[in-house]
C-alpha cells in the first residue's frame, strides 16, 4: 500500500502519497484502490518487460525509415521541382530536414538504450510482472491487457452469457464499477452478451454502440493539469451521490470550474484516497472540491 504522509496538520483530509513503483513522493494519478503511481514509472516498468530482441527489430525498422525519409527530402530540396515548391509553394525544406534529423537522433538514442538493456534476472522479472499485473488489476479504466482478461473470462464461463446463456457478442462487465473502487480482477468481472450488458447500464448497446462515455482517469488529470498551468477553465459532467440511496446519480450535472490544485482526499466511501481537484465553481460562485473519478466528458474551455 502507498505510504501516507500528512501534508497539512490543520486539514487532516489532505495527504501526500508515494508512487508504489519508485517509492518517491508525488503521483500522476491513483489506482482504484487508492495507491499512487507516476505515468513515467509505469511506462518504464512496461519497457523493462519488453523482449529486447523484438524491441530492437522495431526500433531499427523505424530508424531505417527515417534515414530514407531524410535522403528523399535532401533530393527533393536539390531538385528543380523542390526549388519551385519552395519558392512558390512556401515549403521550407530546411525546417523539415532538421525535424527528421532530430527524430533520427532520438531513434539512435533509443537503439543505444535497448542495446545496453539486458534481459532481466528471472526472479526480478517475475517480481516486475507481479507488480504490473497488480497495477493493471486496479487500473482506473480498461487496462492495456483488457482483451486478454476478457478472453480468460470467456474460457472460465464456457463462452456463455451469465444472464441468458447467449454465446455471441460477449463483453466483460464490472460488477463493482471504477468509481466505487472496483478492480479489473476476474472475480469482479461478469460475462454478459451485448444485450444483457446494455440492460446493466440502462442503454441499448446494439443500437448506440459500446463506447466509453468517460475518459481514462490519468488522461483527465493530464488535461486538468494543463488547464491549471495556463489558467484555463474546464467543463465536465459530475455525478453526485444520492443522499437517500448512497449511490451516484444516473445523470450528472454540468459544471465549469477554474482548477487551482490537486488534492488527495481520504475517502469514506472507498478504501484509500480519492484524487480530487480544487477550483472556483461558476455554478456556485465559490471554491469547491471535485473527485476526479466522478467527472466525465471533461473538456478545456
Amino acid at each position: 500500500m502507498s505510504q501516507v504522509v500528512e501534508a497539512d496538520v490543520k486539514n487532516r483530509s489532505r495527504y501526500e502519497v508515494k508512487c508504489i513503483i519508485c517509492e518517491q513522493l508525488g503521483m500522476d494519478f491513483s489506482l482504484t484502490n487508492g495507491e499512487a503511481i507516476h505515468r513515467q514509472c509505469v511506462e518504464r516498468l512496461e519497457i523493462s518487460l519488453t523482449d529486447p530482441a523484438k524491441e530492437m527489430q522495431d526500433l531499427k525498422a523505424i530508424h531505417s525509415a527515417l534515414v530514407q525519409k531524410l535522403s528523399l527530402l535532401n533530393k527533393q530540396k536539390d531538385s528543380l521541382t523542390g526549388f519551385f515548391s519552395s519558392f512558390f509553394g512556401g515549403r521550407d525544406y530546411a525546417v523539415e530536414i532538421e525535424a527528421v534529423k532530430g527524430d533520427i537522433d532520438t531513434s539512435s538514442e533509443q537503439i543505444g538504450a535497448c542495446t545496453s538493456r539486458k534481459a532481466s534476472d528471472p526472479r526480478q522479472r517475475k517480481e516486475k510482472e507481479v507488480l504490473l499485473k497488480h497495477i493493471y488489476d486496479y487500473w482506473p479504466d480498461y487496462p492495456p491487457d483488457w482483451e486478454e482478461r476478457r478472453q480468460k473470462l470467456i474460457r472460465r464461463r464456457n463462452g456463455q452469457c451469465q444472464k441468458c446463456s447467449a454465446t455471441k457478442r460477449l463483453q466483460a462487465h464490472h460488477e463493482i464499477p471504477f468509481w466505487r473502487g472496483g478492480s479489473n480482477k476476474l472475480k469482479n468481472l461478469e460475462l454478459l452478451c451485448i444485450s444483457c450488458h446494455g440492460k446493466e447500464h440502462g442503454k441499448d448497446f446494439q443500437k448506440e454502440g459500446f463506447g466509453n462515455n468517460h475518459t481514462v482517469i490519468s488522461d483527465k488529470e493530464e488535461l486538468i493539469a494543463s488547464a491549471i498551468n495556463d489558467s484555463s477553465k474546464i467543463t465536465f459532467m459530475y455525478k453526485k451521490f444520492d443522499s437517500k440511496t448512497g449511490r451516484p446519480q444516473k445523470r450528472g450535472s454540468r459544471r465549469t470550474i477554474r482548477p487551482a490544485e490537486f488534492e488527495d482526499v481520504k475517502s469514506g466511501r472507498r478504501q484509500g484516497f480519492s484524487r480530487c481537484i480544487r477550483g472556483h465553481c461558476d455554478k456556485r460562485n465559490a471554491e469547491r472540491v471535485f473527485a476526479v473519478h466522478r467527472m466525465y466528458k471533461v473538456e478545456k474551455v
